[in-house]
C-alpha cells in the first residue's frame, strides 16, 4: 500500500497549464498606404499551438495556442497600413507570415520575477510576379512580472502578448518606409534583397 500511495503522489505532481494570450490588439497609428495586398495566413499559422513538457521533477506540460492571437495582430497591423488586405488578383503584394519557433521560461527556472516568452516569426512578401521581395525574420520577446495576484497561466499569457506586441512594432518599422514598399511592388529581386 505505501508503494501505491507513493506512485499516486508522484503521478499527481505532473501539472497541465494552458496560457492563452489575449487577442486584443489596438490598430497601430500608421499612415494608410493606398495599396491593395493579400494577407495569406494558412491553417498552420492560424492554429499554431506550442506544447512543451518541462524536464524538471514536476514535469509540467504547457500548452500555448498562439495562432489565433497572431492572426489578430497581423490583421490589425496590415489592415492599418494598407487600404485593402484581401485584394485577390488586384493585390500588389502578398504577405505571408509563419511561426518558426517558440521558447519560454518560468520564474522557477531563472530565479527571477518574470515569465518570459520568445516567438520567432517570419514574414515573406512577394510581388505580383510571384518573386520574393522581402524575407523578414521577426525575433519577438515579452515578459511579465510574477506577483501574488498573477497565476502562472496569466503571467505566461501576458508574456506571450508582450512578445506579439514586440513583433508588431518590428514589422511596422519594416512597412513604414513608403519608398521601400513601393520598391517591392516593382522589384524582381531574389529573397533577402529588400
Amino acid at each position: 500500500m505505501p508503494a501505491v500511495a507513493a506512485l499516486l503522489m508522484l503521478g499527481g505532481c505532473a501539472s497541465q497549464y494552458t496560457a492563452v494570450p489575449p487577442s486584443a490588439f489596438p490598430p497601430p497609428l500608421m499612415e494608410a498606404l493606398q495599396m491593395t495586398v493579400n494577407l495569406e495566413m494558412d491553417e498552420a499559422f492560424r492554429n499554431y499551438t506550442h506544447t512543451e513538457t518541462m524536464t524538471d521533477l514536476r514535469a509540467a506540460t504547457w500548452t500555448m495556442p498562439i495562432g489565433p492571437a497572431s492572426v489578430d495582430w497581423m490583421t490589425s497591423l496590415v489592415g492599418s497600413r494598407f487600404t485593402s488586405i484581401d485584394g485577390g488578383n488586384k493585390a500588389a503584394l502578398q504577405i505571408t507570415p509563419e511561426i518558426e519557433r517558440v521558447e519560454f521560461s518560468l520564474p522557477t527556472q531563472t530565479g527571477t520575477d518574470f515569465y518570459e516568452a520568445w516567438i520567432q516569426y517570419r514574414v515573406r512578401i512577394t510581388n505580383v510576379g510571384g518573386k520574393t521581395v522581402a524575407d523578414l525574420p521577426l525575433a519577438a520577446y515579452g515578459k511579465s512580472r510574477e506577483g501574488l495576484m498573477v497565476g502562472a497561466e496569466t503571467g505566461m499569457a501576458d508574456a506571450l502578448n508582450q512578445a506579439m506586441r514586440d513583433a508588431t512594432a518590428a514589422l511596422a518599422i519594416e512597412l513604414k518606409d513608403n519608398s521601400k514598399v513601393f520598391g517591392w511592388t516593382r522589384s524582381g529581386a531574389a529573397a533577402g534583397d529588400s
